[in-house]
């Protein structure tokens, strides 16, 4: 029986502790707007920024980080992702990809644009430069 209680007991501050994680994480990410050509439509992305970036004149690399299917641009976030920027000095971008496997296909019946390749590569790389 106290086995058990113990066992809940690290489990839940396990839990605890990984919300507590991501949680702060997700502060220091801001989400962005903009409009994508290649999609015809307006596209969200994720981004996290390196701690002195504003008071800085300095050039940083910037890391894309692409969801899996059925994510969107929060997922990267939840996953503490954000935590690079301040740890390697670098921006971390996380697109939102809808579930298109970000390549360029067909358009769709109602006429939409689906060039998610050219959202990724011209449009939102041409957005965050």
């Amino acid at each position: 029986m106290v086995r058990v209680r113990w066992r809940h007991a690290f489990w839940c501050a396990l839990v605890w502790t990984l919300a507590a994680t991501a949680s702060a994480a997700e502060r220091n990410v801001a989400t962005v707007e903009f409009f994508s050509e290649c999609v015809g439509r307006k596209l969200k992305y994720n981004v996290a920024l390196p701690a002195n970036y504003d008071s800085s004149d300095r050039r940083y690399p910037v890391l894309y980080l692409l969801h899996g299917f059925s994510g969107n641009y929060t997922q990267w976030a939840r996953f503490g992702a954000p935590s690079a920027a301040k740890t390697h000095e670098l921006i971390v971008v996380m697109p939102d990809g809808g579930n298109s496997w970000y390549i360029r296909w067909a358009g769709s019946e109602a006429g939409q644009k689906n060039d998610w390749e050219g959202a990724i590569v011209k449009d939102l790389v041409a957005h965050v430069d």
